[in-house]
């Protein structure tokens, strides 16, 4: 745990050389970009309901 939060860490079978750092359509985890939970520590809800 890392400030009250699991750690999660996944295999990527697909990894590229330059794509290491963030692999979801606006740059970040792809988790994030569909969080339908609001969470401030995380940037609130994710990218996917920001933009609707």
């Amino acid at each position: 745990m890392l400030d009250g939060r699991m750690i999660r860490v996944d295999y990527d079978a697909g990894f590229v050389e330059g794509r290491q750092y963030g692999r979801g359509k606006h740059g970040g985890q792809v988790r994030d970009e569909y969080r339908e939970q609001y969470d401030p520590d995380r940037g609130g809800f994710g990218k996917i309901w920001q933009d609707r």
